[in-house]
């Protein structure tokens, strides 16, 4: 908004006047610039001043006037003013009897009025001396000018301007008119929404207050969001409990002490704070949320049952929190078998064990059983339910034992060919832990990549075999190194000259037991090229996944694999002829 110089009510005489305003760091507001020069009065980069909806908040601004030499200042005076009847340009509008001003002088400091106040040493003082002044705001908006009380509203939606006379001598005086912004009371915010609900809480949503715009702020700075939860059962006027959020980026919050099993509602309210950091403005509260019902704790678990004649002996772990638990609640579900014309079928323990025995049940009929806990009267948890359970009449057991042998993560090769099929079994212990493979003689290589360089033979790795039977899933990795050829002394080339492409052939299949399909996942290790591969340092065969189960499927390293390789082996035409010898060592960790 540009500010308005008014003329003057005597001329000054071509005098200029150069007014300036800084404002302290206790005050973190946005510059509001604008510029006026009408040849006599140059005003310049004005920064607003915010208030509240009863004046402005108690903040300084202080100024700094600078008079041309042969000019003096005789009096600085200021006023808060209504604007809506127009600009001030005169002081009959100016002073009493114009109501459009507070009464308020230089040097007047009365408790809630504005004032000016000078240093006395730069009034009326030599030619170009200048003069300090600070504008003060008080927090009342009707002041006493002598006998006439004169009243300002000043709010967010009719805001008033700082009206300036600034006298010299010998030229007269002159108005300006400084807008202000003032802090009203904010937008009332929409109705948050529950999202989830947990033992004793539950979780608000709300926009973020970074996203609030200047409007919806009334000119205000973003204090908090105040939660107010209401349980309906007891009033829907006064919170049960309230939360204060203080992050203006937070979406959502959790609301703790609610009583488990009531309904609630909850209300949001909007609170700015003015630019003085002290003074609040609370907005009116949202409209309530749609009631919701609060669950109690979490139930009991692991719910299992034993079939006897017409009965179910059942057992379960009881819920975290028991505080308030009086008994279970259990319901028999009928879901197969012979037809059960009967009542349904519901118990309630005595007291609060962890196991109970339903009777009156129809053998041969299929039930799964749920139980809750009662936490008072009718207060039940969420259930949890048993797998399905038949009772019968008169039968006998048979207890069928078998024992799983301890598993390991086994290595093992075969010599000069494929591992034939069959089934593994880790106590047989026979299988050879060293082999060899003829890669035969060289030949020059005589056209393209190396021709000329290297002698080069191929050939392929015994096959190997990795067997995982472990109790844990904790995935393989297989990993091998070539040491140098030697033929002899003086007779070597490295390692790295040997490379291969390694291959998983096979591995075992997935494969639907207990609920859950596991598949084995093996990858084999990169390529290593001859002579610029790191075979000789080491590199990796392949690897068994870690286990992870997601049910219904499950994926690791368990089971059985066939790796095998590719083998070239480039020897550079500077080593001396003979037949070399390296040894591969191959690792499973």
């Amino acid at each position: 908004m540009l500010n308005r110089k008014i003329s003057k009510r005597k001329a000054l005489l071509g005098a200029t006047v150069a007014l300036t305003a800084a404002l302290g760091a206790s005050l973190p507001l946005t510059a509001h610039a604008f510029s006026q020069n009408d040849g006599t009065v140059n005003v310049t980069t004005i920064l607003p001043v915010s208030g509240n909806t009863t004046g402005l908040v108690s903040q300084d601004v202080t100024f700094h006037i600078q008079a041309q030499a042969g000019h003096t200042f005789s009096n600085i005076a200021a006023h808060l003013c209504d604007p809506a009847a127009g600009a001030i340009t005169q002081n009959s509008q100016w002073i009493p009897p114009g109501n459009r001003c507070t009464g308020n002088v230089v040097g007047s400091s009365s408790p809630g009025s504005l004032s000016v106040t000078v240093d006395p040493s730069t009034v009326g003082s030599a030619a170009g001396a200048g003069a300090d002044f600070t504008f003060h705001t008080g927090t009342g908006t009707s002041v006493v000018d002598g006998a006439n009380p004169h009243a300002v509203t000043c709010t967010a939606a009719t805001p008033c301007n700082l009206v300036l006379r600034v006298d010299t001598t010998p030229d007269g005086f002159d108005f300006i008119e400084v807008p202000l912004t003032f802090a009203g009371t904010p937008s009332t915010p929409s109705a948050p929404t529950v999202g989830a609900k947990a033992d004793s809480q539950a979780t608000v949503s709300f926009p973020a207050a970074s996203t609030l715009s200047t409007g919806q702020l009334a000119n205000g700075t973003f204090s908090k969001y105040v939660v107010n939860a209401y349980d309906t059962a007891v009033s829907t006027a006064v919170p049960a409990t309230s939360v204060n959020v203080t992050s203006a980026s937070a979406t959502s919050v959790v609301v703790p002490l609610l009583q488990n099993f009531h309904n609630y509602e909850f209300g949001l309210q909007l609170v700015t704070v003015a630019a003085d950091g002290t003074t609040l403005f609370p907005s009116a509260e949202s409209a309530h949320s749609t009631p919701v019902y609060q669950p109690g704790p979490a139930g009991p678990s692991n719910v299992s049952g034993t079939p006897a004649d017409s009965s179910v002996a059942l057992s379960w772990s009881p819920p975290a929190n028991t505080v308030g638990l009086t008994r279970y609640f259990i319901t028999a579900n009928r879901t197969g078998g012979n037809p059960d014309a009967g009542a349904p079928h519901t118990a309630f323990t005595t007291g609060a064990p962890t196991n109970f025995t339903f009777t009156g049940l129809v053998n041969g009929t299929i039930y799964t059983f749920t139980v809750q806990a009662e936490y008072g009267a009718g207060n039940l948890s969420a259930g949890a339910t048993s797998a399905p359970v038949t009772p019968q009449g008169k039968f006998i057991t048979q207890h069928i034992n078998v024992t799983r042998p301890n598993g390991d993560l086994v290595l093992t090769q075969q010599c000069g060919g494929p591992t034939s099929g069959g089934l593994y079994d880790p106590t047989v212990g026979v299988y050879p832990t060293d082999c060899t493979v003829n890669l035969g003689t060289a030949k020059l290589i005589t056209t393209g990549p190396g021709a000329g360089q290297f002698f080069q033979a191929t050939g392929a790795l015994n096959q190997v075999t990795v067997v995982d039977t472990r109790d844990t899933d904790p995935g393989w990795n297989v990993n091998a190194s070539v040491s140098n050829f030697t033929a002899g002394p003086g007779k070597t080339f490295s390692g790295n000259d040997l490379g291969w492409v390694p291959v998983v052939t096979d591995h075992s299949l997935p494969f639907t037991a207990d609920g859950l399909t596991y598949t084995q996942t093996v990858t084999a290790g990169g390529t290593q090229v001859p002579v610029t591969g790191t075979l000789g340092s080491g590199a990796t065969f392949a690897t068994g996944a870690v286990g992870v189960t997601t049910p219904p499927t499950a994926i690791g390293g368990l089971g059985i694999a066939h790796l095998d390789a590719a083998l070239t082996v480039n020897i550079p035409v500077f080593a001396k002829s003979g037949a070399y010898t390296a040894v591969m060592t191959i690792t499973a960790v």
